[in-house]
């Protein structure tokens, strides 16, 4: 047996998890950020991508969706952590080259 092959990588499925965690953090951080310029920038000031501003003189700010758009980046965020930490925390055994 080549030795090479006797020394365990990282399981794809382990591999995909990491990624998937790390994603999740990033758009977190995203939808965040979002939710931030929504409460703080007044609705008729707001880029338009964002949603068009709905009645005359409607100078408010947009806190529905500012407050739905911070609480999904921190639930985004939370989620990404914790799958990223435990596939980080996962080593192969030594022996069986299986992750514990």
């Amino acid at each position: 047996m080549p030795a090479h092959a006797a020394q365990p990588g990282p399981r794809p499925v382990a591999k995909g998890f990491m990624i998937a965690g790390i994603v999740l953090v990033i758009l977190g951080i995203l939808a965040m950020v979002v939710g931030v310029i929504y409460l703080t920038v007044n609705a008729g000031s707001l880029p338009s991508f964002m949603g068009p501003v709905h009645g005359k003189g409607h100078a408010g700010h947009r806190t529905t969706r500012g407050g739905v758009a911070l609480g999904l980046g921190i639930v985004l965020f939370i989620v990404g952590t914790i799958i990223a930490l435990v596939q980080a925390r996962k080593k192969p055994s030594p022996s069986t080259g299986l992750q514990v």
